[in-house]
C-alpha cells in the first residue's frame, strides 16, 4: 500500500501555476490506492472463438467454440444469397466489493462472421446442436 503522506510531500515542495492539478493527481492516485484493476485479458479470453468449417461429400459442418455457449440459440444464424452468417452478442459484467463501495464493471462484445458456402445446400434439414462451449451446424450438400 502506498504512502499517502509521501504525495503531499511530494505536493508540498511544488508550488506553481499547475500546483492545482498536481493536487488534483495527488488525490486520485490516493483514492485508487488499494484500487484492484481487472483482468482484461480473462474476458478477452471469454469471448475469443474459434470458427472451424469443414466439407465432406455430403456436409458442411460448421463449428463454433467459445466460453459461455450452453443452448443452439446462443449463436444467432441466417442463410441468404449463398452466405452463412453467424453472430453472438454478449455482456460480460464484474463486480467487487472495495473498501469505499462496490465497482461494477461491463463490456460488450460481438461475434460476427461471414461464411460463403458455394454449392447447393439442403438449409430446410440443417441440424444444430450446441452444449459445454461448442455450437455445431451440418447442412447437408444437394
Amino acid at each position: 500500500m502506498k504512502d499517502p503522506m509521501k504525495n503531499q510531500n511530494r505536493l508540498s515542495q511544488r508550488r506553481g501555476p499547475f500546483s492545482w492539478a498536481e493536487k488534483m493527481f495527488v488525490d486520485m492516485e490516493n483514492m485508487l490506492n488499494g484500487f484492484e484493476w481487472p483482468n482484461w485479458g480473462s474476458m478477452w479470453e471469454e469471448m475469443s472463438e474459434q470458427l472451424k468449417v469443414e466439407e465432406t461429400d455430403s456436409d458442411y459442418i460448421i463449428s463454433v467454440q467459445m466460453q459461455g455457449i450452453e443452448d443452439s440459440k446462443d449463436v444467432q444464424y441466417q442463410y441468404k444469397d449463398g452466405v452463412l452468417y453467424l453472430q453472438r452478442s454478449k455482456e460480460v459484467q464484474s463486480k467487487k466489493n472495495v473498501d469505499q463501495g462496490m465497482v461494477w464493471q461491463s463490456h460488450y462484445a460481438h461475434f460476427s462472421r461471414s461464411i460463403p458456402l458455394p454449392k447447393a445446400i439442403g438449409w430446410q434439414e440443417r441440424e444444430v446442436k450446441a452444449g459445454k462451449g461448442l455450437w455445431q451446424m451440418r447442412i447437408p450438400k444437394i
